[in-house]
């Protein structure tokens, strides 16, 4: 092994070590701040899940309809059924669920969601083939940013889910089911160049 190969893989060494690193102190940090419901408005509440959040929107008080937007990890479906009968009561079912993209951390516990709570899904329509097996995710560039997260976004899964019929497109108006007064804008890359990596905005 000349010098250079040596120095070579004390450099990759050091590189694989740093990474290690801020994946310790990232995991850490998003841990401790998994599993807490935080109201942010009377009608919005949201609860991390490691790097992603879950959101719950609707009056809290009796008899008044709510929804929930996005679904997190895998695994994550029990932990958003407690906090939504923290929220709501034991009793209330969302009127749906939003999904905003099909990211396999948006997406991760809806299909256990979808079985509990038998309510229907909606996404955007350019967002159905990845949520009905129809077709998986492109391979996402890390090189787009220096994050550690963007890193080692090739490790992600980007398998389409098949959700069959649960899931709806949202209405083409831009209003959200179970969201009366409000509606969904259309954020990202120009759908006209990039036809599936716009993501769904309620606003």
């Amino acid at each position: 092994m000349n010098s250079q190969t040596l120095l070579g893989s004390k450099e990759a060494a050091s590189v694989t070590s740093q990474m290690a690193l801020e994946a310790f102190g990232l995991l850490q940090k998003l841990t401790d701040q998994t599993g807490t419901l935080q109201e942010v408005t009377r009608d919005v509440a949201f609860m991390k899940i490691l790097m992603v959040n879950v959101c719950f929107y609707g009056n809290p008080e009796p008899g008044h309809p709510w929804v929930l937007i996005d679904t997190g990890l895998p695994d994550a479906a029990e932990s958003i059924i407690a906090a939504a009968r923290q929220r709501f009561g034991s009793k209330r079912l969302p009127e749906a669920i939003i999904l905003t993209h099909g990211h396999f951390d948006h997406v991760g516990a809806v299909v256990e969601l979808i079985k509990k709570w038998a309510v229907p899904v909606y996404a955007h329509k350019n967002e159905i083939p990845f949520l009905t097996g129809k077709s998986n995710y492109f391979t996402p560039d890390p090189t787009v940013d220096g994050g550690l997260m963007a890193k080692i976004s090739p490790l992600y899964p980007s398998q389409a889910i098949q959700l069959g019929d649960n899931v709806h497109p949202l209405p083409d108006d831009g209003t959200v089911p179970g969201m009366a007064g409000n509606g969904w804008l259309l954020q990202g890359i120009p759908q006209d160049i990039f036809p599936y990596f716009g993501k769904p905005m309620v606003c």
